[in-house]
Order: structure tokens, then C-alpha cells, then sequence
């Protein structure tokens, strides 16, 4: 999979290191594809929809893990976006004083995201 030094020295994570790890459970390549489906339901019955899953219609399955660091005030969200047809991973980090302008940004990109997803799809 790749994971050698797969976090920095100070336990830190990349946004595309969150996406390889999602990615790896959607492809089933760590896990077989029995334990990989059973994770990614667990991850789609997060209670937390403040960020990205804010831009979702309440109908979309989003499987996703969020992560707060507190040292560097960086929020990040990254998940697997069930859209119609055409699921996706979408992974984005913010550093931001204040949590409601992260919730703001990352609401906005997953909407503008998943609406052009959307509107690929109808085309």
C-alpha cells in the first residue's frame, strides 16, 4: 500500500495521505472486500455533518473521517462520496482560527463538488 513512513516523525497526516487510506478501503486492496464494505459502513454512520457532508444532499451516502489538529488549528475532512452512479473521494484540509469559517469552506467546496459531479453525470 505504500505506507512506509507513512506519518511524519510528529504522527502527522497529509490530505492525500487520508485519500490513499480511503481509497485502499473502497478498492479493497489492504482488507478484503467483506471487511473493507463492513469499515466503510461504519464510516458512513458518523453522527458528525458538519463539514463536508454539510454540502451533501441528506439522501447521498458519505462514508468519511474527520480529524481536528489542535496544534496547528487544521480541520480536515475526507471521505467517499456516494453520488448517483459515480461515487467519489473527496478530501480537504483547512487551517483556520475559527472552526465556523472551516465548516463554511469545506460546506461550500463539497456542494460545488458534488454538483458538478451531478451535473456530469446527467449530461
Amino acid at each position: 500500500m505504500g505506507l512506509e513512513h507513512f506519518l511524519s516523525t510528529e504522527g502527522k497526516i497529509s490530505a492525500k495521505q487520508y485519500s490513499v487510506l480511503l481509497r485502499s478501503l473502497y478498492n479493497a486492496s489492504y482488507v478484503s472486500e467483506n471487511n473493507s464494505q463492513k469499515l466503510l459502513s461504519y464510516l458512513s454512520q458518523s453522527e458528525f455533518n458538519d463539514f463536508l457532508q454539510g454540502g451533501l444532499p441528506t439522501d447521498v451516502v458519505f462514508a468519511h473521517k474527520i480529524g481536528i489538529a489542535d496544534d496547528t488549528i487544521t480541520y480536515i475532512d475526507s471521505g467517499i462520496v456516494y453520488a448517483k452512479n459515480r461515487p467519489y473521494l473527496l478530501t480537504v484540509m483547512v487551517q483556520s482560527k475559527e472552526k465556523t469559517m472551516a465548516k463554511d469552506v469545506m460546506k461550500n467546496i463539497s456542494e460545488r463538488v458534488y454538483n458538478y459531479v451531478r451535473g456530469y453525470n446527467e449530461s
